[in-house]
């Protein structure tokens, strides 16, 4: 994102110096220590359980394998953006269920393709607030 704002700023110049924040650096560093263990598979290897979620501006709700969970929103949470509560509605899922997921590969079925979107790029680069809403950490 910081990449992206300095090139609008400086008008497409690659050349021009770039100031690097102090939350920039704390990325970096996370990439400097974790590079080695990270790794992105080509294909994807059959999924062990399948959980669907969804969400609305009430609340969110989440199936895995005919078991239900859900919950409402608060009032400050409902005036977010949908992207943001579709990804909060996954990682609720992910949590009310981790005790049958765990060490397993979930395929998660939303309806939301910015959402889908963020969780397969496992975070992106145009909100700060999707990336720190849970799944894309």
């Amino acid at each position: 994102m910081l990449k992206t704002e300095a090139l609008k700023t400086n008008k497409g110049n690659f050349e021009a110096m770039l100031t690097i924040c102090s939350a920039g650096m704390e990325d970096l560093q996370w990439w400097v220590d974790n590079i080695e263990h990270a790794f992105k598979p080509v294909g994807m290897p059959k999924a062990d359980i399948t959980m669907h979620t969804d969400a609305s501006k009430l609340g969110w709700g989440a199936v895995l394998n005919g078991t239900t969970t859900g919950g409402r929103w608060t009032s400050l949470e409902s005036q977010e953006h949908i992207n943001i509560l579709e990804l909060k509605a996954m990682f609720m899922g992910l949590k009310s269920f981790c005790s049958i997921i765990q060490y397993k590969h979930v395929q998660a079925y939303m309806d939301n393709s910015t959402a889908v979107a963020y969780i397969n790029s496992v975070g992106g680069t145009k909100s700060i607030h999707a990336n720190k809403s849970g799944v894309g950490v």
